[in-house]
């Protein structure tokens, strides 16, 4: 059975699994340049959330 995802009373962030999406973001962009040269700032933009976003998640980068 799966979970509604679209009540926004039950998640903490608006994004939903913003952790999630932004190592995803992350594993493409390696296999992508196949480089660790990237940032958060980056991931964000591919993730579709703002710039700070990530900082919640991955403050020490």
């Amino acid at each position: 059975m799966s979970q509604d995802i679209s009540t926004t009373d039950t998640r903490p962030y608006h994004h939903g699994d913003l952790h999630k999406a932004i190592v995803e973001a992350a594993l493409d962009a390696l296999s992508e340049s196949q480089s660790t040269e990237f940032s958060l700032r980056e991931l964000a933009r591919r993730a579709g959330v703002s710039h700070n976003a990530p900082y919640k998640h991955f403050a020490d980068k």
